[in-house]
Order: C-alpha cells, then sequence, then structure tokens
C-alpha cells in the first residue's frame, strides 16, 4: 500500500506542477500580450507626434506656379495642400502617406488643373538616383490622366531637371 500512495502522491506533485506551469505560462502570454499592445499604442502615438510636427512644415519646389499648355501647374508644398488635393480628387494624398516622401526630397507633387475644363490630376515626381522622373500622374480616384496632362507632366518634370541642374 505504501508504494502505491507514493506512487499517488507523485501523480499528484507532477499534475500539480503542470497546472502551474500552464498558469505560468498563460500570466507570461497574457503579459507579452499587454508588452505588444502597449508598444503599438506607442508606436501610433510617435507616429501622430511625427505627423503633426511634419504637418507644420513646407517644402521649396524648383517648379512655380505656372501654366503650360493651357494647364495650370500648382505645386502643393505642405501637407494641408496635399490632404486638399486628396480629397478634391478622391486619392490616396488625403490620408498624408506622401509627407514624409516630400519632406525628405524624395518626390514633388502638383495639381495640374485644366484651364477650359474642370479636368484635374495629380503629379507625382521622384528623385531616382538625380533624375526627376513621373511616377504617378493620377484624376479623380485614382484613373488615368488624359493625354495632354501626360505632355505637361512630361514638361514638368523636364523642368525641375533642369532647374536642379542649374
Amino acid at each position: 500500500m505504501k508504494g502505491l500512495n507514493g506512487t499517488w502522491a507523485n501523480l499528484c506533485e507532477r499534475v500539480e506542477r503542470a497546472y502551474r506551469d500552464r498558469e505560468r505560462e498563460a500570466a507570461e502570454q497574457m503579459e507579452a500580450v499587454r508588452l505588444a499592445r502597449e508598444a503599438h499604442r506607442m508606436v501610433q502615438e510617435a507616429g501622430a507626434l511625427a505627423r503633426e510636427a511634419w504637418s507644420t512644415q513646407r517644402w521649396n519646389s524648383a517648379v512655380l506656379h505656372s501654366t503650360i499648355r493651357g494647364v495650370e501647374v500648382v505645386p502643393l508644398c505642405c501637407n494641408d495642400e496635399l490632404v486638399e488635393e486628396g480629397q478634391v480628387l478622391d486619392h490616396c494624398l488625403k490620408d498624408g502617406t506622401y509627407l514624409p516622401l516630400c519632406i525628405s526630397g524624395e518626390s514633388r507633387i502638383f495639381s495640374l488643373r485644366g484651364a477650359m475644363s474642370s479636368v484635374r490630376a495629380t503629379l507625382q515626381i521622384t528623385n531616382y538616383r538625380g533624375r526627376w522622373l513621373v511616377s504617378q500622374l493620377k484624376t479623380f480616384g485614382n484613373a488615368t490622366a488624359p493625354a495632354v496632362f501626360r505632355s505637361v507632366a512630361k514638361s514638368v518634370c523636364d523642368q525641375y531637371n533642369n532647374a536642379e541642374a542649374a
């Protein structure tokens, strides 16, 4: 009988140890989840603070407000202008996603506005290895821009490259 009680006691101790281990693991997992949520919250706050700090910055454009082939070319040089353009044309500029690219000097964005019509497009040019290239040209809802806007976009890009070279 003594051997059986010893085996039973050993079994009960092992079961208790297993429950304690599971409780400890569950507590550790809950703490890991809590820490991950806290880290996520901190990253979101840092991003919001950075966007807030960036939102007041302005940058220069080598191509000034002008008209090319009857299309008004308006450089967008601050967050408010980017957001407004995105809202008017219902595309991703309204989310502030291009702000860091503009502040860093990697991209420049222009509003192209048809002088004789309500057609409008957004042009993004990007500096690739020291040369400015057309990276996006979109109208309302990210639709493809008409041909006249494509030729104006190329002219803006050429002007930017010439101004940078000077």
